[in-house]
């Protein structure tokens, strides 16, 4: 019986799929589903996807572009095997036994979730590094995963894992956030899944089983764009994050306010920050006070400590101003 779905959401990737569809075709593991999701693609994506003539590929065209959380979700139902790992389409697979590798790690220990940290990142002027955030291989069971994984900014990729397809099922959100401007669905499902987690394994010491494209993205946006328009696309991303998840931990994990909050906020609003400190750095500070002006208005804290750094961000009031945007 077939045990793994590649799922591959796609826009316009019509010159990448040679090389993203031939990496799974080419898996020393041949007994496998590719399960396509065309979001209202308007060059040769479908007709290419057609030509590979492959019974293993079930290609659904979604109609007009909704965006990639919406194609996320509307594919992860439609998943019907046990396992299922993501390749965004201008992506590949950079080893042969990637699938095959993923499954018997998952297998050995009945893991939900098996993250492979190491990646090779690609650049369009044909540079190439290996990116690994977290250096060490760890496992977590039970509450451990919830518990210690929000720190862990590694874990909210959704790509380089094979993750248990009935778990990630119970975290396709509510119709009410989908929006174009969701800029990471990756961080929308990584911080619901952990919810329902109980056998997770990271592993550092792999060598790469993911090639990442780093300068052009899935829907074709730079990954290193910190403009005011693309960081207000962050900022409602994870505004819509943190409700949700709480949400969630809340009545389903039953944690408190002050848990849920301190879990969610902190690990998604460090990111952000994170943002503005760069670009105080690299463009100067008028440039920063922008985006920090963004993040005030979505979670409510002063755009000028933001800018200063971190030390004026303390645990109580940052907990108390991350619960009060959530209640509103």
């Amino acid at each position: 019986m077939t045990e793994i779905t590649v799922c591959m959401p796609i826009y316009n990737g019509e010159k990448f799929l040679d090389r993203s569809i031939g990496s799974i075709l080419s898996q020393t593991l041949q007994d496998f589903r590719i399960l396509v999701y065309d979001d209202g693609s308007t060059d040769g994506t479908v007709q290419k996807i057609e030509s590979f003539g492959d019974p293993r590929i079930r290609l659904v065209k979604g109609g007009s572009n909704c965006g990639v959380l919406h194609s996320r979700s509307m594919m992860i139902p439609m998943i019907g095997t046990e396992y299922c790992m993501w390749l965004d389409d201008d992506d590949f697979f950079c080893r042969d036994d990637a699938l095959e590798r993923a499954l018997a790690v998952a297998k050995s220990k009945d893991f939900d979730v098996v993250t492979f940290a190491r990646m090779k990142w690609i650049y369009t002027d044909g540079r190439t590094k290996t990116f690994n955030a977290m250096k060490s291989d760890f496992e977590y069971f039970g509450d451990e995963f919830l518990e210690r994984c929000f720190p862990l900014d590694q874990s909210r990729c959704l790509t380089t894992k094979i993750i248990r397809t009935g778990l990630l099922q119970k975290c396709v959100p509510e119709e009410s956030v989908f929006s174009k401007r969701f800029a990471s669905d990756d961080t929308f499902f990584m911080c619901v899944l952990p919810i329902f987690v109980k056998r997770y394994c990271h592993l550092s010491s792999e060598e790469p089983i993911y090639a990442y494209n780093c300068d052009i993205g899935v829907w074709g946006s730079k990954r290193d764009d910190y403009s005011p328009r693309r960081f207000d696309d962050w900022c409602y991303c994870v505004s819509n994050v943190i409700k949700s998840a709480y949400k969630r931990m809340t009545a389903i994990r039953g944690l408190s306010e002050t848990e849920a909050v301190n879990m969610i906020g902190v690990s998604c609003l460090t990111n952000l920050l994170e943002r503005i400190s760069e670009v105080r750095k690299t463009q100067g500070d008028a440039p920063a006070l922008v985006l920090a002006r963004i993040f005030n208005q979505y979670f409510g804290m002063d755009g000028v400590h933001v800018v200063n750094g971190f030390d004026d961000l303390a645990m109580p009031s940052f907990v108390n101003l991350v619960r009060q945007r959530i209640e509103h």
